[in-house]
């Protein structure tokens, strides 16, 4: 493994933690347009907010995932590393299933407790608002099921996941 696809891995490993991290402006989001309608100024600064984050976290998704060599060269991650192999006999595409199968799993075991914590929370202020929109919990509700729903994908699918990453860094 030379010392570029070493780099290569880490970046991608690093984008995948993003990428959980990312999923949770999806209840933010969601939140800030349930409550647009109230004060416009407050809303209009943030949806401004989310909309930058978005912005921040999609480039640096899309850098770790797709221009991986730009970053190497960029940050001058190799300088000192030309010459060096490191032996490890794993293909790139086996590790990244691995790590796509363990966030998988961290998805998973971090949503249950979330959607059910969520779930009790929505029917004990059911009777304060007025329908499924309203509640306040709601949002975390869908956030929590996606984020289960993500992580079931990520494990039972992983290879689709992989497959993916590696035809966009070669195409």
């Amino acid at each position: 493994m030379t010392s570029k696809t070493f780099w290569t891995i880490i970046l991608r490993i690093t984008g995948l933690y993003l990428a959980w991290q990312f999923t949770a402006l999806i209840p933010q989001f969601l939140s800030a347009f349930i409550y647009f309608g109230q004060d416009k100024l407050q809303g209009i600064a943030t949806a401004t907010i989310l909309v930058f984050e978005i912005a921040v976290y999609a480039l640096m998704l899309y850098s770790c995932f797709f221009k991986t060599d730009l970053v190497i060269e960029k940050l001058n991650l190799e300088k000192g590393l030309e010459d060096e192999k490191f032996e490890i006999n794993v293909h790139r595409s086996v590790v990244l299933k691995i790590i796509v199968v363990v966030l998988g799993g961290i998805f998973v075991v971090d949503a249950f407790p979330s959607l059910f914590q969520n779930l009790f929370t929505y029917f004990q202020l059911q009777a304060s608002y007025d329908g499924f929109k309203h509640n306040r919990s709601s949002p975390w509700i869908v956030y929590a099921f996606l984020k289960l729903v993500i992580g079931f994908f990520m494990m039972a699918d992983s290879r689709l996941i992989v497959n993916f990453i590696e035809r966009r860094r070669k195409g």
